[in-house]
């Protein structure tokens, strides 16, 4: 007997072709719908993709470096992944070093990331979709920091996923 399996398929709620940018924001296993997101053929029109994932556990990377390295080759993407909690040996941790991923100790500065996607703004109006797909904490801070970043000339949308613990 075989099992054949496809997917993840994009649910996106947003069309993600009309922006300029994206920051594609993922907790722990809220990978999983980025991931699909990433898939959309709309994507060949953006600007830049940014991709940031919020992990515990620095081996959890070595399920997605093949995904992400397709990507990368199929689109502008900035993957930098942040690691909450220290877990494993240094030299674990340099074994999964990846220069194509920036791996980055603790947890991420969301007012210095909206404010390089900001300056990175070339036009007079700009729309960037951000997409965040975690714990409830983590899409707040997002949510706070897109209102407080939004101005007449970038507007930070956002598209929420959420799930409980």
């Amino acid at each position: 007997r075989n099992l054949l399996l496809d997917g993840p398929y994009s649910s996106s709620r947003i069309n993600l072709g009309s922006y300029d940018t994206l920051l594609l924001i993922a907790g722990g296993i809220g990978i999983t719908p980025i991931l699909s997101v990433l898939q959309d053929s709309s994507l060949n029109r953006i600007g830049s993709v940014h991709l940031m994932w919020c992990i515990r556990n620095a081996k959890l990377r070595q399920y997605c470096i093949d995904i992400f390295k397709t990507y990368r080759e199929k689109l502008p993407l900035k993957i930098s992944i942040h690691l909450t909690s220290k877990t494993g040996t240094d030299e674990e941790m340099q074994d999964l070093s990846n220069p194509d991923q920036e791996l980055i100790p603790g947890r991420p500065d969301w007012d210095k990331t909206f404010a390089e996607v900001y300056k990175e703004q070339k036009h007079s109006f700009n729309r960037v979709g951000v997409m965040v797909c975690g714990p409830r904490t983590l899409t707040h801070h997002v949510w706070d920091t897109c209102n407080s970043h939004s101005d007449a000339k970038v507007i930070f949308e956002l598209c929420r996923e959420t799930f409980k613990l």
